[in-house]
């Protein structure tokens, strides 16, 4: 098991003590390898005020690319959370161009992996909102 900079992640494991642990991490440091799970969690915290945090599971897989590093593949990451970002939290005007795209293919992806799944109109029409370009 290998534990990449901070840890493999309490979203990733429940009950984890591992997270912060220094010794686990001298330990278990290494490169990222084919199939691995991470999680990313990206936030913000306003100390003694508020915060949130933005869970994703994610696995390392092959990327095809024309670099080469000698024997060495390429890696990328696919994400195995296919839940969409709730829009109530997101001030449009304060992302960039390049962010907006971004989400907007990251909620396609959902649509298109998990609506061929739902059965139940009510469950389909609230995908479809949630997954529904930014702007």
């Amino acid at each position: 098991m290998c534990i990449r900079d901070r840890g493999i992640g309490g979203g990733s494991v429940p009950g984890s003590t591992i997270l912060g642990s220094e010794r686990m991490l001298k330990r278990y440091l290494c490169g990222f390898e084919s199939g691995m799970v991470v999680s990313n969690e990206p936030g913000f915290y306003k100390a003694g005020a508020f915060g949130f945090r933005i869970e994703s599971d994610l696995v390392t897989v092959p990327a095809e690319t024309e670099f080469k590093f000698g024997s060495r593949e390429w890696l990328k990451f696919e994400y195995l959370s296919m839940v969409p970002i709730s829009k109530e939290l997101i001030q449009p005007g304060m992302l960039s161009k390049a962010e907006v795209a971004w989400l907007d293919a990251f909620h396609q992806d959902v649509w298109d992996k998990l609506s061929p799944l739902l059965g139940d109109e009510t469950a389909k029409d609230w995908l479809l909102a949630a997954t529904s370009p930014l702007e």
